[in-house]
């Protein structure tokens, strides 16, 4: 059975530097290809047309990052890089990147400025959003939110409907499955000039 491929990758390209784990490794440019959609693609229960046939996408390394199956998309200048991979109905969206070994799945989305990179699993409806940063070996799933300049690394698993908002640090082993994190308002500072 041959496979009908659901996006081309287009000979638009543009560079990317991606972080190689280490300060001493520095980093290194990746070059990023735009997608382009050759088939309409349908949601999960095929009632509506989210991408048309011609329409263009987000960038990605290589064929490997986004599924030829399902309804998963990156949109706007979304980056999905390195050996990420964007499965089911996924979807990476504004200005999001996914690199390094992220997996998005189920019916997750990452998008905005967020950032996602290491090798966490992000999947069911769970939302990355804002300005929020995901990595290391961590897992959001459910219909947790992670949002604002919020930041889960580690081992962390964030799921049910938890929140995890505004400038939250969770890491170490912490299991999370409901609430509202916030996290610690920052504080002013008396300059001594009569100004805080």
């Amino acid at each position: 059975m041959i496979e009908t491929k659901k996006y081309i990758l287009t000979d638009e390209t543009k560079e990317h530097f991606v972080v190689d784990g280490t300060i001493s490794k520095g980093g290194k440019i990746v070059t990023l290809h735009r997608i382009k959609a050759v088939s309409d693609i349908w949601n999960w229960n095929h009632t509506k047309i989210l991408v048309h046939t011609g329409e263009k996408g987000g960038w990605v390394q290589s064929e490997e990052n986004l599924s030829q199956t399902g309804s998963c998309w990156i949109y706007d200048n979304g980056i999905v890089c390195q050996k990420a991979k964007i499965e089911d109905c996924a979807i990476v969206s504004g200005n999001a990147v996914v690199e390094g070994f992220a997996e998005v799945y189920g019916r997750a989305r990452v998008q905005d400025f967020a950032y996602v990179y290491g090798c966490p699993e992000i999947y069911e409806n769970a939302v990355i959003k804002g300005c929020a940063t995901v990595f290391d070996a961590s897992e959001i799933r459910g219909c947790a939110e992670i949002s604002g300049y919020a930041k889960v690394c580690e081992y962390a698993e964030i799921s049910g409907d938890a929140l995890v908002t505004k400038n939250a640090q969770i890491g170490g082993h912490r299991r999370i499955n409901e609430g509202i994190y916030e996290g610690r308002p920052s504080r002013k500072i008396d300059d001594g000039k009569g100004g805080l």
